[in-house]
């Protein structure tokens, strides 16, 4: 499974659901995260539709919020996982 996180190195947000992602994720070899910073690809954001960070997407299926908290980032995760 590959989860793509966009983030801003600036949003206090971001870093907690980087760090939430991480921590949920762990060391699971199925699992790939591709980290997308909203300043340096802002094109790339614009294309994938993301509007608001953080945010995460599996396959065409998107999380965003003003907070995500670790319990709605595992349910989110536990939904793809088959």
């Amino acid at each position: 499974m590959k989860i793509t996180l966009y983030r801003s190195n600036i949003c206090p947000r971001c870093f907690l659901a980087r760090k939430y992602l991480l921590e949920i994720v762990g060391d699971d070899p199925d699992i790939q995260i591709e980290e997308v910073d909203i300043l340096g690809s802002p094109q790339r954001c614009l294309q994938d539709g993301i509007r608001m960070v953080p945010a995460l997407v599996i396959d065409k299926d998107k999380l965003s919020g003003i907070f995500l908290s670790k319990k709605v980032i595992q349910a989110f995760i536990n939904r793809h996982k088959a």
